[in-house]
């Protein structure tokens, strides 16, 4: 996902930091981690959708693995925005957080699925 790290970046950023020009928060070893595994389980599993169609001769999936697929994708996105907005102690500037990494986790997602190639930059 292109750019999500930047924007979870900038919206972790309280006012004040942001105003006061200090380095952006540095994401713990339990965040790298945590995207680590999302990221791993994610990849395995959506490559087993595309195993699945090619293995029977096709590159379109069934109308059944494209919603599990797309399911799949918003399971992943939910857990990337919770890594990533894991070290936010504000409840409300976390929720901010969460909402706009799953967005952009959902957009690049999109992105990349209609260039025909994975998304690089998560």
């Amino acid at each position: 996902m292109r750019h999500v790290r930047a924007i979870a970046v900038l919206l972790a950023m309280s006012p004040a930091s942001a105003m006061a020009g200090n380095e952006a928060p540095k994401f713990s070893d339990e965040q790298m981690a945590c995207l680590a595994t999302a990221t791993k389980e994610y990849l395995t599993t959506n490559a087993q959708f595309v195993l699945r169609a090619t293995g029977k001769g096709t590159t379109i999936m069934s109308v059944d693995n494209t919603i599990a697929q797309r399911r799949l994708v918003e399971g992943y996105c939910k857990r990337w925005a919770a890594c990533l907005s894991s070290n936010v102690k504000d409840d409300s500037l976390r929720e901010t957080v969460l909402r706009g990494t799953f967005a952009g986790c959902l957009e690049n997602e999109a992105k990349s699925d209609e260039e025909g190639q994975p998304s690089e930059d998560r």
